[in-house]
């Protein structure tokens, strides 16, 4: 058993390297330590293409087009688009270096007017599979089109659509959102927006890539309730550390399962094993992605820790790359 990581900043580890990112926010050791065995011990990857400086760039879909292609010439594992790397992914050995889906971070931040919108297509075209709309890079201060006082604008709700409206990729795929680090007023509001159409789950897969244990958001049941009855697939990040151990985590994945996913109570839309390496503190038991592993078979049952560790993440993963996951 292999862990999937649903929110992967892989360039961090590079920025005192390279100038795609700045060198002052290069990658803090404790999270580094975590790169030894991670592609051994992680099946698949969410890689997020993100800036922390999208508002100075005169043309961010061009920087991210440019991103992709060094993930394309430098991730040493497979990216995932279509069918077909499905295939390989199921008839390779599960001890090959792992898989890795691309994603857009920050769609606030490079979708500034209706103009832009555009892009997203030329973007699923070239590989891009999950859309972050919030910035994945903390403390990121910048304007931001898509929301105004925490909730979606107009240009947010048109992003939205722009996405549901994408035609199919090979194979069925479908572009995937990504909820991560939304305010809880966007979250009601986007979750507005999928209730008021009855087709826009299938068009929108949905996922929260990455969601820390100390996130307001596990104390909204409300908010919980709503994602998890439209299927959203909920990543728990495992930190971080509070000082108790790995009970924290424990008591998030049951508080989740006490919600119905899709109608249904228990571990099945969840997963474990998010941002991993931008997590800043976890627990020493929870330090490394074999470490999660052995955690997870510890706690529960081989079925729901398999479901914890990837199959959660790849239902919604896959949807991406093919039609009827």
């Amino acid at each position: 058993m292999k862990l999937v990581d649903l929110h992967c900043p892989w360039f961090w580890q590079y920025a005192g390297e390279t100038t795609i990112l700045d060198a002052s926010r290069k990658m803090p050791r404790p999270q580094q330590a975590r790169m030894e065995g991670y592609l051994q011990a992680v099946l698949q990857a969410v890689l997020v293409c993100a800036r922390p400086d999208w508002e100075t760039r005169p043309d961010p879909f061009a920087e991210l087009a440019n991103l992709i292609t060094r993930y394309e010439s430098e991730f040493s594992g497979r990216l995932l688009i279509g069918p077909d790397d499905l295939a390989r992914r199921a008839s390779a050995p599960r001890d090959r270096l792992c898989y890795g889906v691309i994603a857009v971070g920050g769609l606030g931040a490079i979708i500034r007017e209706t103009g832009d919108l555009p892009a997203l297509a030329r973007l699923f075209d070239r590989g891009a599979r999950v859309f972050l709309l919030a910035d994945p890079w903390p403390g990121r201060a910048g304007p931001d089109p898509l929301f105004d006082h925490g909730g979606l604008t107009t240009l947010g709700r048109d992003t939205l659509s722009a996405l549901a409206s994408l035609p199919d990729g090979e194979g069925g795929g479908r572009p995937i959102l990504d909820l991560a680090r939304l305010s809880l007023t966007s979250i009601t509001q986007v979750l507005d927006w999928y209730r008021s159409s009855a087709e826009r789950a299938s068009r929108l897969p949905m996922m929260l890539g990455t969601l820390a244990l100390d996130d307001p958001l596990l104390g909204e049941s409300e908010s919980l309730a709503g994602l998890r009855a439209l299927g959203c697939v909920i990543g728990l990040e495992p930190g971080p550390d509070q000082g108790q151990g790995t009970n924290p985590l424990k008591h998030a994945i049951d508080t989740l399962a006490e919600l119905p996913y899709l109608g249904v109570t228990g571990a099945r839309g969840i997963a474990v094993g998010a941002n991993l390496l931008g997590a800043k503190s976890v627990p020493a038991e929870l330090a490394h992605p074999s470490a999660i592993l052995d955690w997870l078979k510890t706690n529960f049952d081989p079925q729901t820790a398999l479901e914890l560790a990837q199959g959660a993440a790849l239902r919604v993963l896959d949807r991406g790359c093919t039609i009827g996951i």
